[in-house]
């Protein structure tokens, strides 16, 4: 391992640390195999409210040092479709207003399902470039399956979250409380199709980890279905939709919220198509809808990565900081 890593103490976190590799030598993209287990049981056995909340239940699970401040909220892009082979594609564009630091972390520890994640370590205590330059310790990034922004587990049920504005959301049922995190890890790990991840939904109270911002869910399922989960005055509603920005899709809400335009693309792209792309046709449909876009979108942040997910394949093609033609293809472990 290049960096110390001084708080950890598992081997199996230590054997995870070990696999960090620089994707593309800059510092801004890294891949992780992570053989531990996330550690979920003790995550969900605390109430956790904000992010101040998060920050320490993730350094009392996992390290004794504590962690900075992390933050969770982006203006994204989702959608699913089929190629001619039958198998099932979603497409994933992240976009945020910082700096690209991202990791493709792939999970396979004990008591939950295989997964490919993209981690936004940005929201960590760490810099770009800091995993692999020798002398930062590195022990929080075994926090790492907290900060994804999306993923995949082995059975095809693809999660991602995208942003909202509006007063956040506030559950309080007597379930327990938690964050728009930990909510897609539990889903990840526990569930196979989206009747699953709508019990996953449905066990927990969800806190918006931000004042006056407030999130939706994409989830899809190797069986072709899709739906987004968003919360409308503390309460759960579930849409059928092959696509999906960052606007309301509940009728209550009148799309409130942006990323319209964005949406029309697809929309357009979906219905040309009948729903059926390649990956390359998928990759190229979130390069339209990038920020900036190259069809003069209004952009309001940039487009970090954009991720086509095979579902049948059990397989992710990963684009970062729109280097289109430089594509990455991942496997489960």
């Amino acid at each position: 391992m290049k960096n110390p890593a001084k708080y950890v103490k598992d081997p199996e976190l230590i054997k995870s640390l070990e696999t960090i590799e620089d994707v593309f030598g800059d510092g801004s993209f890294y891949t992780m195999d992570y053989f531990a287990s996330d550690r979920l049981d003790a995550v969900l056995a605390e109430d956790h409210y904000a992010l101040d909340d998060f920050r320490k239940l993730l350094s009392k699970v996992f390290i004794t040092a504590d962690m900075k401040e992390t933050g969770f909220g982006a203006c994204c892009s989702a959608f699913i479709a089929k190629d001619r082979k039958g198998h099932v594609l979603v497409g994933r564009n992240f976009d945020y207003s910082h700096a690209l630091f991202a990791v493709m972390l792939r999970t396979c520890g004990p008591g939950a399902m295989k997964s490919l994640n993209m981690a936004n370590m940005s929201f960590s205590d760490l810099k770009p470039g800091s995993l692999t330059d020798g002398t930062s310790d590195i022990s929080s990034m075994v926090s790492a399956p907290y900060f994804l922004m999306d993923g995949m587990n082995e059975a095809g049920l693809c999660i991602s979250v995208l942003q909202l504005k509006k007063a956040k959301t506030a559950q309080d049922s007597g379930k327990r409380k938690v964050i728009t995190s930990s909510m897609m890890r539990a889903v990840l790990d526990r569930a196979k199709d989206v009747e699953e991840a709508e019990k996953v939904f449905r066990s927990y109270d969800m806190q918006s980890p931000i004042e006056n911002n407030d999130y939706h869910f994409f989830v899809a399922d190797a069986s072709g279905r899709s739906r987004v989960f968003e919360y409308v005055n503390d309460q759960l509603n579930v849409i059928d939709t092959p696509l999906v920005t960052n606007f309301y899709l509940s009728k209550s809400m009148r799309r409130k919220g942006g990323g319209k335009e964005r949406y029309e693309v697809l929309k357009s792209i979906l219905k040309y198509r009948e729903g059926v792309l390649e990956k390359r046709e998928m990759m190229e449909a979130l390069r339209f809808v990038s920020q900036p876009s190259p069809l003069k979108i209004t952009a309001k942040s940039n487009t970090l990565w954009s991720c086509v997910y095979d579902l049948t394949a059990k397989e992710v093609t990963v684009v970062t900081g729109h280097r289109y033609s430089r594509p990455k293809t991942y496997n489960m472990l």
